[in-house]
């Protein structure tokens, strides 16, 4: 995989990861600076068991952990924000 790739790929699925999440989140009514806190770790967490356990990837090679976690960054936020406000405004009526 080219490093061009695993860009995309790191992108792409960051903001699934981060969309559900955030669909998760406003379905249970979270809400404040915690529940914001609490996406990103998990976010971070399920992308580095995806990449190094799962897939057995060496990170290095991409540029390392800051890197990986840089890139998608802005799309990812703007998932789960748009994800989390829309369901919370549903799950609690209008």
């Amino acid at each position: 995989m080219t490093s061009a790739e695993m860009r995309i790929s790191v992108s792409l699925f960051k903001y699934l990861i981060s969309t559900l999440v955030g669909i998760i989140w406003g379905s249970f009514q979270f809400t404040g600076l915690i529940s914001i806190i609490f996406a990103v770790f998990a976010v971070v967490i399920v992308q580095n068991l995806w990449y190094e356990k799962f897939l057995k990837l060496n990170i290095d090679l991409y540029g390392g952990r800051l890197k990986m976690h840089q890139e998608g960054l802005n799309m990812s936020v703007s998932g789960f924000a748009l994800a989390w406000v829309v369901c919370y405004t549903l799950s609690i009526g209008f």
